[in-house]
């Protein structure tokens, strides 16, 4: 899961994402070409969009850390 960091216009669906909104949306979906490029310089902004969202469980492991490796 991923967490909007900057307001942007999704331009393959045309969906407004604010700061502080989940990404993808409820019900959308998101190739993962697609969120690197958003967390990236590579878009049309030129800055990230998105940031990964990493969870620690109550038991300590984290989710979501395979791709901070």
């Amino acid at each position: 899961m991923y967490k909007v960091i900057v307001d942007f216009k999704d331009l393959t669906d045309g969906h407004i994402y604010r700061a502080g909104d989940p990404f993808p949306r409820s019900g959308a979906t998101v190739s993962q070409k697609r969120a690197k490029e958003l967390m990236s310089k590579k878009n049309l902004r030129g800055i990230p969009l998105i940031e990964k969202v990493v969870i620690e469980d109550a038991d300590g492991s984290v989710s979501g850390a395979e791709e901070l490796v």
